[in-house]
């Protein structure tokens, strides 16, 4: 899936724009463990400057056959996440994969049900497994265990870009002023997650978490990757226990 991330990296460095994009994790939660979860990656903030770039052009007010064909023009775009479609597939306590591709919002990303937490971190390791790295090690994003589920924090440019030797070779063209600067970049990508549950919401530890009236939904932006301007202001994380009643 890094692929995927190079290619709108490299499409906003040829236009000279900073990130300008949301990257997106929904989950849903069932009272036995079981749910479904979504990965996505939202560009409608840099919707304007990528329909100027060519293999992302599209019209809103097109007809039915030049929406066809625009979805098409995505296919080299959506590769990586068709790759790790085919490898969820082969996961034990996976089901239902399918790719996001909303070509009208700039939304795009895969998502599936899980029977169960186990099955779900399999799920995210996969999905961020560089496909170059021999030595992955596997994460664990979720637990559940009683009457809690913990998001655990497993989110920096190493996970979503690939190793250090990937992040170095992503470089503006020769015709772009700047040499490309990972750090200065990714400092403007927000990260939302959104959580939904079966059971009420008894409390929530992330204190950037906000909580439903209804207190079976959390939603949680942060900008996980912009660095502390100094060491007294501490760096906003995804991670978050949430318990029920």
């Amino acid at each position: 899936m890094k692929k995927t991330f190079h290619r709108i990296i490299m499409a906003l460095c040829v236009l000279g724009c900073t990130a300008c994009f949301d990257i997106q994790e929904n989950l849903f939660l069932k009272k036995d463990g079981s749910g479904n979860f979504s990965f996505l990656v939202n560009l409608e903030q840099a919707k304007s400057m990528l329909s100027m770039f060519g293999e992302f052009a599209t019209s809103e007010n097109s007809n039915s056959s030049k929406q066809k064909n625009n979805s098409t023009s995505f296919s080299k775009f959506n590769e990586s996440f068709e790759k790790s479609k085919q490898k969820l597939k082969n996961i034990e306590g996976l089901s239902n994969v399918k790719i996001i591709e909303d070509t009208i919002h700039f939304n795009f990303g895969i998502s599936f049900d899980f029977k169960d937490v186990n099955a779900l971190n399999s799920g995210l390791n996969q999905l961020f497994k560089d496909d170059n790295d021999t030595t992955h090690q596997n994460i664990q994003f979720f637990e559940y265990k009683g009457n809690q589920l913990t998001r655990l924090e497993a989110l920096d440019t190493k996970s979503m870009l690939g190793n250090s030797k990937s992040i170095d070779g992503l470089r503006k063209p020769e015709n772009a002023h700047q040499q490309f600067d990972p750090e200065k970049f990714f400092n403007t990508v927000s990260y939302t997650a959104t959580y939904e549950f079966e059971n009420k919401i008894s409390s929530v530890k992330n204190g950037n978490a906000s909580l439903s009236p209804n207190l079976q939904k959390v939603t949680l932006k942060i900008f996980p990757f912009t660095t502390p301007k100094d060491s007294t202001e501490k760096k906003q994380t995804i991670a978050n226990t949430i318990t029920f009643k």
